[in-house]
């Protein structure tokens, strides 16, 4: 469910114009870096998420397939590209050797 909704967050979210947003509080007076850093970081995170996934479906993959890679590391390959950008980076590399060695998840399903 969390990567549901931090998948829609961009939609959902407030857009700046709004009372209480970054801009209008900088225009109160509040510092630049306090108010837009926390935004810059979620944005890397949500187009880190948004292209993960228009990358695992160029390739061919399901979130079905994103099991293997729990079973190598014991991690969800979802939370490595939401927390760096090593992380998404290993999952783009990963991505493609799965790609390249076939035999996913989703296509034995079929």
């Amino acid at each position: 469910m969390a990567h549901l909704l931090l998948a829609v967050a961009k939609r959902l979210a407030p857009k700046d114009k709004r009372l209480g947003e970054p801009a209008n509080r900088v225009r109160a007076g509040a510092d630049v870096l306090t108010e837009f850093w926390p935004r810059y970081e979620l944005e890397k995170r949500a187009i880190r998420w948004h292209l993960f996934h228009q990358a695992a479906e160029a390739a061919g993959l399901t979130p079905a397939d994103f099991g293997a890679y729990f079973t190598l590391t014991g991690r969800p390959l979802t939370d490595r590209v939401l927390e760096s950008e090593d992380g998404y980076r290993e999952a783009l590399d990963w991505i493609e050797e799965a790609r390249r060695a076939g035999g996913w998840a989703s296509r034995q399903v079929e």
